[in-house]
């Protein structure tokens, strides 16, 4: 017998399930599943798993998709470091934060983790909005933690040099002293 490929899976699984509209639980039966099957290293995200069901014209519940894909992200996140091991309160903890998140993002890119890498950007982009709202962002601190998130979110790549440039930079000095 051939091997299903991982879309087919899905959807051979979605059809034994003998459901009427796919939600959290559908959405979590089938990702077992493609555990069991193909390994832990295949596993797609609830919403992935919902494009495709939805690509074939499967109903979604639309709530129970965003809840199961936010309770997966969170739970991926957790595995790979607990939030508590970053400090954004000041200025040295908050730079060491940011080049532990830079060093994960560049070890699960290297180890090819795509759904983890994105993960990790759905955590910055989270605490970016977070710094962004609270009223703590009337700090200098936090503003400038939200500029670093958004560099790294668009072009993670240049991060580190543009940090290194950023310190040595006369509003740097000016906000944070030398």
């Amino acid at each position: 017998m051939n091997q299903l490929n991982k879309s087919e899976l899905i959807l051979d699984t979605w059809e034994s399930l003998d459901r009427n509209s796919a939600g959290a639980d559908e959405l979590m039966l089938i990702q077992e599943k493609l555990e069991a099957e193909l390994g832990q290293g295949a596993v797609e995200s609830p919403a992935s798993i919902a494009r495709t069901l939805a690509d074939e014209g499967v109903p979604l519940h639309h709530p129970g998709v965003l809840e199961a894909d936010s309770a997966w992200r969170e739970r991926r996140i957790n595995r790979l470091f607990q939030p508590e091991e970053f400090s954004w309160d000041s200025l040295e903890p908050a730079l060491l934060s940011m080049a532990k998140l830079e060093n994960l993002r560049q070890q699960l890119v290297g180890e090819g983790d795509e759904e983890s890498v994105k993960s990790l950007a759905e955590y910055g982009r989270q605490l970016k909005r977070r710094l962004s709202r609270s009223p703590a962002n009337s700090s200098i601190l936090a503003a400038e933690v939200v500029q670093w998130l958004a560099i790294w979110l668009q072009t993670p790549d240049i991060l580190t040099d543009w940090l290194a440039l950023r310190q040595k930079s006369q509003d740097f000095a000016r906000k944070f002293g030398s």
